[in-house]
């Protein structure tokens, strides 16, 4: 196909063009098919939900591209899939690509090394095929999850914690935390783990980084919103000192951790209406 560029869309904001790739043929929508589905890859992008919509309408003649996501290493690209446009797929469709993402699961399954991206997708291929998974403690059946009354004394702690990782999707917020405390009769205990805000509006969460850490004497700082930080600190590790919980709102104070540099004082804003919840992982020590 000529000019596919005029076809395809810009960027992750290009809801125009989406608009036109209803009308193309079917033979039109297969040449561009697979460009098409690389816009799959991040459900945060603008034109994700329209892309979904479109390859829905056009399954039966998108699924050879489909499950080649599967054949890929890029295991968010195949969260999303599975994740927002498998469930909508038909019956029969879905049949036709199970083969293909029980070699997915297999492989996933044998790696030695696996982040919190590979879990994702092991742990949606474990309901979707009805795996048993049985070599790996980290399953969600092995998972203990506790929901935070804010006006009571919980037995979970935060304080030293630090914060590996931050992901928003469908209005959740969801911190991975290296350690989670627990205390009960006298007895401590640490576990891995993630705290999910569930109703979380991402525009009214933000955090300030100063250029020291907080005492005595002059400081200046930045703020950013949420998701800005999580774009421009990808790689920083925010530790945990402080714990404050207010109605809707959540605050963190602590350090601000990035390689090679010194630490420095930051506070996060959380704003969430529904539930906080601790997803209780398997025990550090």
């Amino acid at each position: 196909m000529r000019n596919k560029s005029i076809i395809l869309p810009k960027d992750k904001f290009d809801l125009e063009t989406c608009k036109n790739l209803y009308k193309l043929s079917d033979k039109q929508f297969i040449e561009v098919s697979s460009e098409l589905l690389t816009w799959l890859q991040d459900g945060n992008w603008v034109i994700f939900p329209e892309i979904v919509k479109l390859f829905i309408a056009k399954q039966d003649i998108a699924m050879d591209e489909i499950s080649k996501v599967f054949n890929t290493n890029n295991v968010i690209w195949q969260y999303w899939i599975l994740s927002e446009l498998y469930p909508r797929l038909t019956a029969k469709n879905k049949m036709l690509i199970n083969k293909q993402l029980e070699k997915c699961f297999n492989k996933l399954s044998l790696k030695e090394e696996k982040d919190e991206d590979d879990m994702n997708v092991i742990e949606l291929l474990h309901f979707i095929l009805n795996k048993k998974y049985k070599n790996d403690e980290n399953m969600i059946k092995n998972n203990k999850i506790f929901k935070f009354d804010k006006n009571r004394n919980i037995p979970y702690s935060l304080h030293d914690s630090r914060v590996k990782d931050i992901k928003f999707h469908n209005k959740t917020l969801t911190l991975k935390v290296d350690s989670i405390f627990e205390y009960i009769n006298g007895e401590e205990k640490i576990y891995k783990g993630r705290i999910c805000f569930k109703d979380c509006d991402i525009d009214l969460c933000d955090i300030l980084i100063f250029n020291k850490t907080l005492g005595k004497g002059r400081f200046t700082g930045k703020s950013f919103y949420l998701e800005e930080f999580m774009d421009k600190y990808k790689d920083a590790e925010f530790e945990i000192i402080t714990e404050g919980y207010f109605g809707n709102s959540t605050t963190y104070m602590g350090w601000l951790w990035e390689k090679d540099k010194v630490p420095v004082s930051a506070i996060m804003y959380i704003w969430n209406s529904g539930d906080m919840e601790y997803l209780i992982e398997e025990e550090n020590i």
